[in-house]
């Protein structure tokens, strides 16, 4: 998982990624502050063979192009690109297509463009409708689609897959709430069902002729944490991580939950020191990884937030501090009480704050 503040680079490292598998022209461009063109160079395992891809971006403005000088797309098909945009919205199907045919072209395209998640409800509704009639779906095409139905109940139990109309193809799912078309749930469980289901359709239209579940290749997704819940986003990487174990995924975050429960070496921090370059952080942390630090900690050290409290708290708090050095007692009272009116009221700043102020005369009648 790569983290750091907005602008760092995070999503420029999947573009760059995803231009080493294609063919096709990307939109790199070298960063605002830099005066020459950004070189990217990338090594790619592919069986036993390294791979070398590697290029510039030069140019600035978006009719420059960038200019690769060796690319890997003939293993783009060992590429799924999955940009920040995965939610979908309820469309209706006219008819039920076959699937497009996964030549190389389709592949290197979606290396720079990302996958396409409009065809997720034609997709559902051809495997299920064509499941009902032996001999019309493959075994592997049959077992893809039970793993694509466990899916709907990966992050919510409670949520189930249901079926597909004839009449409408509209996919339904069966919630505590009733029987709804899936368009209909939350935007969370969307993305995150989008992602799932969007991983095995597109190994089964690139050709593979595998179970999803041992797909081997490179799955980039911008943005892991989009409309999650934060206890959705500690179970997203979970049911990734056990739904294609094999696969190595790559993904941009700006979750403190994601990377408090990531496991050691699984988080890349970019640093951006003010310069026009962004650097590795370098933390001192143990074999659990961030699994003891703070979210505050994590915002701070890690992600690169300035202040993890509101401007209006930190404030109050200047305020208490100076009536404390100048044994205002007038001033500390008047803070205290602003300062206890913010925070929670279970934290446990209350009574160190109210230790500070007791030695102030005149602060307290008892």
């Amino acid at each position: 998982m790569l983290c750091g503040a907005n602008g760092v680079g995070k999503s420029t490292i999947l573009a760059v990624i995803g231009r080493a598998f294609s063919q096709h022209q990307s939109e790199l461009r070298r960063r605002a502050a830099a005066q020459r063109p950004g070189h990217w160079h990338a090594l790619i395992s592919v069986g036993e063979s390294p791979v070398e891809a590697q290029g510039e971006a030069g140019g600035f403005m978006p009719t420059e192009q960038d200019e690769p000088q060796q690319l890997a797309y003939q293993s783009s098909k060992s590429l799924l690109y999955f940009k920040a945009n995965r939610d979908f919205v309820y469309s209706r199907l006219e008819a039920i297509s076959r699937d497009p045919i996964g030549e190389i072209i389709h592949s290197s395209a979606s290396a720079v463009t990302g996958v396409d998640q409009t065809d997720l409800k034609r997709w559902i509704a051809n495997r299920y409708l064509f499941s009902r009639h032996p001999g019309s779906l493959t075994e592997w095409q049959i077992a893809n689609f039970d793993f694509a139905k466990r899916c709907f109940s990966i992050l919510d139990p409670r949520i189930e897959f249901s079926s597909v109309e004839a009449t409408t193809f509209d996919t339904y799912v069966q919630t505590p709430q009733g029987r709804v078309p899936f368009e209909y749930l939350s935007s969370g469980f969307r993305a995150s069902l989008a992602m799932l289901l969007g991983i095995i359709r597109e190994i089964e239209i690139r050709g593979f002729g595998i179970n999803a579940h041992s797909f081997s290749g490179i799955i980039l997704v911008d943005e892991i944490d989009l409309h999650l819940h934060p206890t959705w986003q500690r179970l997203i990487v979970t049911a990734l991580k056990e739904a294609f174990p094999f696969a190595q995924f790559i993904a941009t975050t700006h979750s403190p939950h994601m990377i408090q429960n990531a496991e050691l070496g699984e988080v890349i921090a970019l640093i951006d020191d003010g310069s026009a370059a962004t650097r590795l952080g370098d933390f001192n942390i143990g074999k659990y990884g961030f699994k003891g630090w703070s979210l505050e900690e994590i915002l701070r050290d890690v992600m690169g937030l300035k202040d993890t409290t509101s401007e209006a708290f930190s404030n109050a708090m200047l305020q208490f501090d100076s009536a404390i050095e100048r044994e205002d007692s007038e001033s500390v009272r008047f803070w205290l009480y602003e300062l206890e009116s913010m925070i929670h009221p279970a934290n446990h700043l209350r009574k160190l704050l109210r230790l500070q102020a007791a030695p102030i005369e005149g602060l307290y009648n008892d």
